[in-house]
């Protein structure tokens, strides 16, 4: 894979990019954020992880909403459409959680990123026509996460 990097890191930069305007470019972009890119910054995009934007931020919105994702994650699954949360936070983890009694408020960028992220298919074979599937799934099954 080394032999391939430059190319492989190219296309999922393209991918990356066709995601962000696919997103940006249509009602998605009315709940779901693509990942930031800061001016004069690069990112090597192992993972486009985007995240879900709730009008507030109260934790039984949160809830809800991280209800609604899980939905979203298996109604694309049930499509053929592979995700997974897009990180975990380490003190929402069983063992830390337990043993230092800590609460998903006591770190709530964290409990935020765990609950309400997403990690959209990116592989260098992705094509633009998959990329465009998986965005119109996202807009069909997103209404229905309810």
């Amino acid at each position: 894979q080394l032999a391939k990097f430059d190319v492989i890191l190219a296309r999922r930069l393209d991918c990356a990019r066709r995601y962000s305007k696919l997103i940006n470019g249509s009602g998605l972009a009315s709940w779901l954020r693509p990942p930031p890119l800061p001016p004069g910054r690069e990112h090597a995009y192992q993972a486009y992880v985007c995240r879900l934007t709730p009008p507030d931020d109260d934790e039984t919105t949160l809830e809800q909403w991280h209800g609604r994702r899980n939905r979203l994650m298996q109604r694309l699954f049930d499509a053929g459409v592979a995700t997974r949360p897009g990180t975990h936070a380490p003190h929402m983890l069983g063992y830390y959680r337990d043993k230092y009694q800590i609460r998903p408020a006591d770190y709530p960028h964290s409990w935020r990123a765990d609950w309400l992220t997403l990690a959209l298919p990116l592989y260098a074979g992705l094509t633009a026509r998959e990329q465009e599937w998986v965005c119109a799934r996202l807009s069909a099954l997103w209404p229905e996460t309810r």
